[in-house]
């Protein structure tokens, strides 16, 4: 398994995103199928290949998709299928940059919440 986190370097960027970090993992590994996310106040821009499938489970259903979503706040637990390789790049925003933004639109969005 890959990963990595970086900081923002740039004031203007950092004001918006906390973190920019990448997760990948190549058919030659052998690690945990279904990971567990915990809630998070903060927005995630998932930037994945337009084929490649993600799936949410939690108590309440599932959320699945191919490609690059966003990921809302969320407060229940998430369980990840990381069955099959993958590769994501995501952007952490700080809680409540969004809102700031003023040509931000959810309706153009895919939603998780």
């Amino acid at each position: 398994m890959i990963h990595w986190l970086r900081s923002p370097s740039s004031p203007s960027i950092a004001e918006y995103v906390q973190c920019y970090w990448l997760i990948e993992k190549r058919p030659d590994v052998n690690s945990h199928n279904y990971p567990k996310l915990n809630p998070d106040p903060a927005t995630h821009l998932i930037i994945s290949p337009a084929n490649q499938a993600y799936r949410y489970d939690t108590s309440s259903g599932s959320e699945a998709g191919k490609g690059s979503h966003w990921l809302y706040p969320h407060q229940n637990t998430f369980e990840l299928d990381h069955s099959q390789p993958f590769i994501h790049l995501g952007v952490k925003f700080h809680i409540g940059a969004l809102y700031s933004l003023p040509e931000f639109s959810v309706r153009h969005c895919h939603l998780i919440q």
